[in-house]
């Protein structure tokens, strides 16, 4: 007898349907529900080296606060304009604890309108440089802890200038006028620039968006890297930027003073 015929005269005797119209539905999906797997979806296929949203430690990657769902990131369509793929350069070697921030004099437009540079906002105690984007789901996860850190810094004594390498022909979203509506929409009370030649974040050695650079009142750098552990705010542990921020007013050494950024990268423009 063969094993086809030994399950459906099991299935008779037991009294199940055969159909599978028959069977009990899957549980239906809420709409909160799908609207996050897409945000996901989206954040997936926005940047080729987008990262997944993990938490850092001093001494680098570790398991936790990991978005649901991230797996390896593809390239799809999320503001682009066809025709021409970010490019996949080398990774650039950031300047190193200690070192002169180059460019501090460079001029780049503000969403203002007015030009303005690095040294032109550095603070009494120190200036923080944050290489960001629009376009990029890591930047905006943490755009709003940003905004209000620059906020609450900058009435403290330390300069902020938050700027945008990205060349807006890779990714629309990250052209200016999209920048005025975000500065406007935030609330921030700093600078957002516009790096039109992206020599400001090479000379950096910037490769992510967000990432910072907080230099001291000599204008040396005193930590790089990454806002806090988590893309997800209620899974955040450690504060490395706002315990920067406190050690550098208060002069003290920074611990960890290096971490690594986790986001997109960045989108150069091509050299001149």
């Amino acid at each position: 007898m063969s094993t086809r015929l030994t399950l459906l005269r099991a299935t008779f005797a037991l009294g199940l349907p055969l159909c599978l119209a028959c069977q009990p539905s899957a549980p239906e999906v809420s709409e909160p529900a799908r609207a996050n797997e897409a945000e996901l979806n989206t954040a997936r296929a926005s940047d080729m080296s987008g990262g997944m949203m993990e938490r850092h430690t001093k001494h680098g990657m570790g398991p936790h606060g990991m978005g649901p769902g991230m797996g390896r990131p593809g390239m799809g369509p999320h503001g682009k304009r066809p025709g021409k793929r970010p490019p996949r350069g080398p990774q650039l070697t950031s300047i190193a604890i200690g070192a002169t921030a180059p460019m501090m004099d460079q001029a780049m437009r503000n969403v203002d309108g007015e030009v303005t540079s690095i040294g032109g906002v550095s603070g009494e105690h120190g200036t923080l440089v944050v290489f960001t984007c629009n376009h990029c789901p890591w930047a905006k996860k943490w755009e709003e802890r940003l905004t209000a850190l620059g906020n609450t810094y900058r009435e403290r004594g330390v300069g902020v200038i938050a700027i945008n390498p990205n060349d807006p022909a890779v990714f629309a979203e990250d052209d200016y006028a999209t920048m005025q509506e975000r500065a406007q929409t935030l609330g921030m009370q700093f600078p957002y620039v516009v790096d039109d030649t992206s020599d400001v974040a090479r000379a950096f050695g910037a490769n992510k968006t967000p990432e910072v650079y907080l230099l001291n009142s000599a204008r040396e750098l005193v930590y790089h890297g990454a806002i806090d552990d988590s893309a997800d705010e209620e899974q955040v542990e450690q504060q490395f930027l706002r315990d920067a921020l406190e050690a550098v007013i208060a002069g003290e050494a920074i611990e960890p003073n290096e971490t690594r950024a986790i986001g997109c990268s960045i989108k150069y423009r091509d050299p001149a």
